[in-house]
């Protein structure tokens, strides 16, 4: 993707049954409160996990309402790439990996 859009990503998601996403502070509020999330079928994810800052509760909460996706949060440092500790999550969902490209 040469930029972040919203509706790209969702449709991504929606189409290659994504189940696994690092996201950034202000996807997950897209995630959480955006009104275009709604016409998409995000239901493949199983897990984001996020990390460059650190989320609310009441955030992290909204968007597992909204979408039933536990977040895990992470910190790190750019030197470290990517992260250098994470939350431990209390299920072990099997994932299948395969590259997608989002060039167009």
């Amino acid at each position: 993707m040469p930029k972040f859009e919203i509706e790209k990503f969702c449709s991504i998601i929606q189409n290659h049954k994504v189940t696994f996403a690092y996201v950034v502070p202000p996807v997950v509020l897209l995630l959480g409160k955006h009104p275009i999330i709604d016409k998409y079928d995000l239901s493949s994810l199983r897990m984001l996990n996020s990390g460059a800052a650190p989320l609310t509760r009441e955030l992290v909460e909204a968007v597992y309402r909204r979408l039933k996706v536990p977040i895990k949060q992470g910190y790190g440092l750019s030197e470290t790439s990517p992260t250098t500790h994470t939350q431990v999550s209390s299920t072990s969902p099997r994932f299948k990996t395969r590259l997608v490209s989002f060039a167009e």
